[in-house]
C-alpha cells in the first residue's frame, strides 16, 4: 500500500512538471482538432493552447483522484471494525493524499512566485506599431483600382513633369551662356632667375572666388532637380507600359469574350427569326436581335478606344524613354564648363620679373566661355520638342478615357 501511495505521488508531480514544460519545447504549430469541453477559437489554434487545456484537465483528474482516494480511505477507516491493521492503513492513505495534495499546490506557488509565465501557457505578443502617415507624392493618388481612373490620374501628373524638364534645360543653358573664361585668374610665373627671364603664364586658374561660371551654385541646383525629374518621368514610363498590359488583358479578357458571346447570341437569335412564321412575333425577335446588336456595337466601340489607349500608352513610354539621354546629358555637360578651362581659356601677364613697382602681375584669361555651349544647345532643342510631343499625349489619354466614359454613360442611359 505504502509503495502504491508513492508511486501515484510521483506520477502527478512529474507529469505536472512535464506540462508545465511544453510551454517552451513547442513552437506555435498548428492544430485542427476538437476535444471535448474544449472549442478553439479557430482553425489556427497553436499548440500552447491545447498543452493549456491538457493541463487544466489533468489538475481536475489530480483533483478527482485525490478526493476519491481521500473517499476510499475515508470509508475503509469507518468499516475498519476496530481492525487496527486496516485503520493503520486507512491513516496512511489519508496522510498521503494530503501530503501529495500539498506538494502539489506548493510547486504550483513556487512556480508561480518564480515566473507566472511559467504556468500561463501565453505566447509573448509584440507592442503594436502605430501604422506611419505615407509621404503624400505624386506616386500616391494613383493607387486606385479603377484602371481608366488611374491612368487619366497618370496623365495628368506626367503632363506636368516635362514642363519642368523643360524649363530647368533652359535654364541651365542660360546660367551657361554667362560662364566666361575672363572670371578666372591667370597664373604667372618667371621663367628664370637671371635678368632675360620674363614674365609667362603658366594657365588660368579656376578654383573659389574664380569660378568661369558666376551662377555656378544654381547651375549645380539645376542639375541635381533635372536628374531627379528624369527618375521621376522615368517612372511613369514603366507605370504606362504596365497599364498598356493591363488594357491588354482587359481587351482580351473581356471585352472581347464578350463581342464573342454577343455574336453568338445574335446568330442563334436570327436563326430562330427565321423559324417564327406570325409578324408579330417576328417583330418583337427582331427587336431584341436589334437591341443584341447595340449592345454589342457598345462593346466593339469601346474596345477600339481602349485599343487606341493603349497604343498611345506605348507612344507615350516611347516619347519618354527618348529623354532620358538628353537630360542625363544636361545633368553632365555643365561640369565641362570647369574642366574646358584648362583648354579654352588663355592666361596673360603683365610686368616684368625685375619690374621693382609692380613685378610679374596676372593679367587676364581670355576665351569666352569655356562651356560646351553647342552640345547644351543641341540637348535643349532635342527636349523641348519631345515635352511638347508628351504633353499632347497625355491630352490625347484623358480625351479617349473621357470618350469611353462618355460612351458608357449613353448605354446606360439607353
Amino acid at each position: 500500500m505504502k509503495n502504491r501511495c508513492k508511486k501515484n505521488i510521483i506520477f502527478i508531480l512529474l507529469l505536472f512538471f512535464l506540462l508545465v514544460y511544453f510551454n517552451f519545447v513547442f513552437a506555435q504549430t498548428k492544430l485542427e482538432i476538437e476535444y471535448p469541453g474544449f472549442t478553439p477559437k479557430s482553425n489556427k489554434t497553436i499548440l500552447p493552447e491545447y498543452v493549456k487545456y491538457i493541463y487544466d484537465f489533468i489538475i481536475i483528474g489530480v483533483g478527482l483522484t485525490a478526493l476519491w482516494y481521500l473517499i476510499e480511505a475515508g470509508l475503509r477507516y469507518l468499516t475498519s471494525a476496530g481492525n487496527e491493521e486496516k485503520i493503520k492503513d486507512a491513516k496512511k492513505q489519508i496522510g498521503a493524499v494530503f501530503k501529495g495534495t500539498i506538494i502539489l499546490l506548493l510547486s504550483y506557488l513556487i512556480l508561480i512566485t518564480i515566473n507566472p509565465q511559467l504556468i500561463s501557457f501565453q505566447l509573448p505578443k509584440l507592442p503594436q506599431i502605430p501604422q506611419a502617415q505615407l509621404p503624400q507624392t505624386p506616386i500616391s493618388p494613383l493607387a486606385t483600382s479603377d484602371l481608366l481612373g488611374r491612368i487619366k490620374e497618370m496623365a495628368k501628373t506626367i503632363r506636368k513633369i516635362p514642363d519642368e524638364i523643360n524649363s530647368m534645360a533652359e535654364r541651365i543653358q542660360e546660367l551657361t551662356n554667362n560662364c566666361d573664361c575672363n572670371n578666372t585668374q591667370p597664373l604667372c610665373f618667371c621663367d628664370g632667375g637671371s635678368e632675360s627671364s620674363s614674365c609667362q603664364p603658366r594657365g588660368c586658374y579656376a578654383g573659389p572666388g574664380f569660378q568661369p561660371c558666376p551662377d555656378q551654385l544654381e547651375i549645380k541646383e539645376n542639375q541635381k532637380r533635372i536628374i531627379a525629374w528624369k527618375d521621376e518621368i522615368l517612372y511613369y514610363r514603366n507605370r504606362a507600359l504596365s497599364e498598356a498590359e493591363d488594357l491588354k488583358d482587359s481587351i482580351e479578357e473581356i471585352l472581347n469574350e464578350r463581342i464573342s458571346w454577343y455574336n453568338q447570341k445574335i446568330t442563334a437569335e436570327q436563326k430562330l427569326l427565321a423559324e417564327i412564321q406570325d409578324d408579330v412575333g417576328r417583330e418583337q425577335q427582331q427587336r431584341s436581335i436589334n437591341d443584341l446588336i447595340e449592345q454589342r456595337d457598345w462593346l466593339i466601340e469601346e474596345r477600339d478606344y481602349k485599343d487606341d489607349l493603349k497604343q498611345t500608352l506605348n507612344e507615350l513610354a516611347d516619347k519618354i524613354a527618348r529623354l532620358e539621354d538628353p537630360i542625363n546629358n544636361m545633368s553632365q555637360l555643365p561640369d565641362e564648363c570647369l574642366i574646358n578651362v584648362k583648354t579654352n581659356c588663355n592666361a596673360s601677364c603683365k610686368g616684368g620679373c625685375h619690374d621693382i613697382k609692380s613685378g610679374c602681375e596676372p593679367g587676364e584669361c581670355s576665351g569666352g566661355s569655356p562651356c560646351p555651349s553647342t552640345e547644351i544647345q543641341n540637348q535643349v532643342e532635342e527636349i523641348s520638342p519631345l515635352t511638347e510631343e508628351i504633353n499632347s499625349i497625355c491630352d490625347e489619354i484623358i480625351n479617349i478615357i473621357n470618350n469611353i466614359k462618355e460612351t458608357k454613360e449613353k448605354k446606360f442611359q439607353l
